[in-house]
């Protein structure tokens, strides 16, 4: 009887030496960089015999992550799936306009996302960047113009728009400004038709 239970006993103990001293598996793992994470490894051993024991790794099943769907529905949450209107009209475009050093604010309760460019010692002018989804978009006035340039887009008094995507961007100027406005929004609409079908396809 006690040598069956000496050996019975040096069996559990190969056991758990093996698992104890078995090397992480190299490869990534959920919730870890490579390398890290816990290695399982399947042995077996038999207590009849003193033939080495071969320990091979066993990777556990892959787990998927929602990490990146819970991201975009964060952002989407967000932005209401819009782009920022800084990123249609640079600060350096809106400086140009208005004819000044400017800073920019993003102004909230819009139906869209609306960014606001001012010189830095006054509030007027002032350039309005607006992107809406195009079922909220204001409706064309009756005295607007064909924007030239671009493929769906007008302009009107001190005011130009351009729709890329179910998306409309509205620009504006308020106040008087050192060179005509039409002229420089009309130079600016292609840019910004660009700009907004780029950002279109990389919302989430």
């Amino acid at each position: 009887m006690f040598p069956v239970a000496a050996i019975a006993g040096a069996g559990w103990l190969f056991l758990l030496v093996v698992l104890l001293i078995a090397p992480p598996s190299p490869g990534p793992h959920e919730g870890g960089g490579h390398g890290e994470g816990r290695a399982f490894v399947h042995a077996r051993v038999n207590l009849r015999s003193r033939a080495d024991v071969t320990v091979a790794p066993v990777e556990p099943p892959a787990v998927a992550h929602p990490l990146a769907r819970v991201a975009a529905d964060q952002e989407r949450a967000v932005t209401n799936g819009l782009p920022d209107p800084a990123d249609l009209v640079l600060e350096a475009e809106a400086a140009a306009i208005l004819g000044s050093m400017v800073a920019g604010h993003h102004l909230d309760g819009a139906p869209g996302r609306t960014m606001v460019w001012q010189p830095l010692s006054t509030g007027r002018p002032m350039l309005r960047v607006e992107v809406r989804h195009a079922a909220d978009a204001r409706r064309v006035p009756p005295t607007a113009r064909p924007a030239p340039g671009v493929a769906n887009g007008y302009l009107v008094s001190q005011g130009a728009a351009v729709t890329v995507s179910a998306m409309t961007a509205l620009i504006s100027i308020h106040g008087t400004v050192h060179i005509a406005s039409e002229a420089s929004l009309a130079g600016l609409l292609p840019v910004v038709e660009g700009r907004l079908r780029e950002l279109a396809r990389r919302l989430p």
